[in-house]
């Protein structure tokens, strides 16, 4: 799960989310502009970058905030228990 703070701009219409590793830079998705969270549904094993930027209401997109996250092994997330 990625978490950012809002941005300071009060034109920013939505933030998306991207993933970048060795298979090269994949748009994940996009959250409106009060969601500050995005779950990577189906994350891969190994290094990825993930990027996050705002988008405003007129072309221009902001530099984007971005976290690098290495997985080392996985589990299946249906088998756990609350």
């Amino acid at each position: 799960r990625l978490e950012w703070g809002p941005s300071v701009d009060n034109r920013v219409v939505n933030y998306f989310v991207e993933r970048e590793n060795n298979n090269g830079r994949v748009l994940l998705g996009r959250t409106g502009n009060s969601e500050t969270e995005f779950l990577d549904e189906a994350p891969l094993l190994g290094t990825s970058t993930y990027f996050v930027s705002a988008a405003g209401s007129g072309p221009r997109q902001s530099s984007a905030a971005s976290v690098t996250l290495t997985l080392t092994r996985s589990h299946r997330t249906d088998n756990l228990k609350n």
